[in-house]
């Protein structure tokens, strides 16, 4: 079966509050999203599917794919409600720990999915004012998270600087899954070099949104060797939530067990992304 994009239907969101703080929502399946509402268990069902998929490809001797960055082509395009929710998803295999990172220095956000206020974080990690573990956060038994820090004057020069590969090196001994919330690719410079030194990116698009070119720009960009999947969201279609590449103009094929991407000649790029329809199950 030819391999499929990973989509994540973002339903209705749950307003009864009260009713899910009383429960523990992360194991009870609903999402998380930045102003305090939780999602339906619909909408949790999708990033689990993607958690299988991620496992699944490790499973593969030659793979490793434990430490994921993502990102968007542009802004709004929910990359970090994906960020939080994939890490969450991970976070309960019992395996081991999981750990959320914000790289987004420029406009963070992940601190305000968890009620947290903007404390010592990433950059003042990398400034020396703290040390890498000392800024580590604890949010449930098997999640931890990174927060942005001190807002800084120049994210992408923090980003460069080689303290982020030294922290990497160490986190990983530490957790099984580490999720790296990145800024988006096409608006900013800090994902080329994030995505050199994760193990892959995934990629969030908007349906009904995103311009096919820009899509094309954002993979080349990050380089489509380092792209493990694409996220879709807001799919329209619960019930279909698998995407035919073809249809907004990629050419999928196996590599190393791992999601590689070619584009076809396509004269529609400036289309916005469309769900198409499913050809396929989970595999």
């Amino acid at each position: 079966m030819k391999p499929q994009a990973k989509v994540i239907k973002l339903s209705e969101p749950d307003t009864d509050r009260n009713r899910l703080k009383k429960e523990n929502t992360l194991y009870q399946g609903s999402i998380l999203l930045a102003d305090g509402e939780v999602e339906s268990p619909a909408a949790a069902e999708r990033f689990r599917i993607l958690r299988a998929k991620i496992e699944r490809l490790n499973l593969r001797r030659e793979n490793n794919y434990h430490v994921l960055a993502v990102t968007s082509a542009v802004a709004q395009e929910g990359k970090s409600v994906t960020s939080v929710n994939l890490a969450r998803a991970l976070s309960i295999d019992p395996a081991g720990k999981t750990l959320l990172i914000d790289c987004d220095l420029r406009r963070p956000t992940v601190h305000k999915f968890f009620g947290l206020e903007q404390e010592q974080g990433l950059s003042d990690a990398i400034a020396g004012e703290a040390g890498i573990f000392d800024v580590i956060k604890p949010v449930t038994p098997r999640l931890d998270i990174i927060t942005a820090g001190t807002p800084i004057s120049d994210p992408p020069q923090a980003i460069e600087r080689p303290d982020i590969p030294r922290f990497l090196h160490l986190l990983r001994s530490k957790y099984r899954y580490i999720v790296v919330d990145c800024p988006p690719a096409l608006l900013c410079s800090e994902p080329i070099r994030l995505s050199s030194i994760v193990d892959a990116t995934l990629l969030v698009v908007r349906a009904w949104r995103t311009e096919k070119r820009l899509v094309k720009d954002a993979v080349e960009v990050i380089g489509e060797s380092k792209i493990l999947g694409v996220v879709m969201n807001d799919a329209v279609d619960a019930s279909k939530p698998y995407l035919d590449y073809g249809y907004y103009g990629y050419r999928p094929r196996r590599v190393d067990g791992a999601l590689d991407f070619e584009f076809n000649n396509d004269n529609q790029d400036s289309a916005p992304i469309q769900q198409s329809a499913a050809n396929g199950g989970a595999d």
